[in-house]
């Protein structure tokens, strides 16, 4: 396999052999790179560039392709913004600088800082809409930021994000400089199952690989998945079966309840009509006391009336009789004293001897 400065042969070999559904750039992408994506008749290329200035120029020289979009954000473990640094190697610029790059390179050097998007993987597999390639097709994945592969690499491998894509090129350095040499990223990636397909040697400071992963891994994979959700399924419906035995139970025990409760009807039905007899005896009863006391209530209040009119013609005899009892006080003295008289009197000394 023939290499050079950018990505195009390995693009096309892999657009040769498999119809590519998404392309997800990460890191610098040079002119000639994004003619090299553009022509891949990718499904979709999506490219994550941080650089702010240069991800405006790179929208701009794709807009006539709707096929293409570009995320200006850089890659972190959680979200928020970050001071971007442009160096006079823009391929080496990130919001990260490692001290040994101005080592390697003594002419490098900061030409601006700029606020840029931070952004974790997940929102950028959510942003950049990646789901399981159509039937048939491969997700291709370009980690193109020599200095920060290691952490890209390690951000893509946590959480499983690399598990939709079967195709990596990947630029990283020999040494270091990220925090992981190159060989280790090849390591870390064969251990998630990628194997190698090629290497260029040429540089002695960066690595270039491709790696694919298997297609009857996958399938294996898929094929576990599936052993797992089915497992998880036949949990399930065990768990469904015991709750319904017990709602089965519940319901066998409502039943015998019901069952005993209709075998009582007929009792019930027998006391029912005794206490509806007994009822309308008492409500007889209750009518016929409800007359009675009615006429004691009648006579009452005609005693009453009769009372209150004796009462009124005693009161009135006792006036008249102390009225008369004043007019005999009054009458007795004249009476005595003229019976005093009387008896003085010519005549009735005669009649007296």
């Amino acid at each position: 396999m023939v290499w050079t400065p950018d990505w195009s042969p390995q693009i096309e070999a892999i657009a040769t052999r498999q119809p590519i559904d998404t392309i997800l750039h990460v890191g610098f992408c040079g002119e000639d790179e994004l003619g090299a994506l553009i022509s891949a008749q990718a499904q979709r290329v999506v490219l994550v560039e941080p650089d702010p200035d240069h991800a405006g120029m790179l929208a701009d020289r794709s807009a006539e392709h709707e096929h293409v979009d570009v995320i200006s954000a850089a890659l972190g473990v959680r979200g928020g913004k970050a001071a971007f640094l442009r160096l006079s190697l823009p391929e080496f610029s990130d919001i990260d600088m490692p001290e040994d790059l101005m080592t390697l390179y003594p002419g490098l050097r900061i030409t601006a800082r700029l606020e840029t998007r931070v952004m974790d993987v997940p929102t950028l597999l959510q942003e950049a809409r990646i789901k399981p390639p159509q039937a048939g097709m491969t997700h291709l994945l370009i980690l193109d930021s020599p200095v920060s592969a290691a952490k890209h690499t390690a951000l893509f491998l946590e959480g499983s994000a690399l598990q939709d894509f079967d195709r990596i090129l990947l630029q990283a350095s020999r040494d270091d400089l990220g925090g992981v040499p190159a060989n280790a990223l090849l390591s870390r990636l064969t251990e998630a199952g990628f194997l190698t397909e090629g290497i260029m040697n040429s540089d002695p400071n960066f690595l270039r690989a491709s790696l694919f992963y298997p297609a009857r891994l996958r399938e294996a994979e898929a094929a576990v998945a599936h052993l797992e959700t089915m497992q998880a399924r036949l949990e399930e419906l065990q768990k469904k079966n015991a709750t319904l035995s017990e709602t089965e139970e519940r319901a066998r025990r409502e039943l015998s309840r019901i069952q005993e409760t209709a075998a009582r009807i007929p009792e019930m039905e027998s006391r029912l009509e005794a206490l509806q007899q007994t009822n309308v005896a008492l409500s007889e009863a209750e009518e016929n006391t409800r007359r009675d006391l009615r006429l004691a209530l009648r006579m009452q209040a005609m005693l009453e009336r009769d009372i209150a009119e004796l009462r009124d013609r005693f009161s009135a005899l006792q006036d008249a009789k102390s009225a008369q009892d004043m007019l005999l006080a009054q009458m007795a003295s004249p009476l005595e004293r003229a019976l005093e008289a009387v008896s003085k009197t010519p005549s009735a000394k005669r009649k007296k001897s």
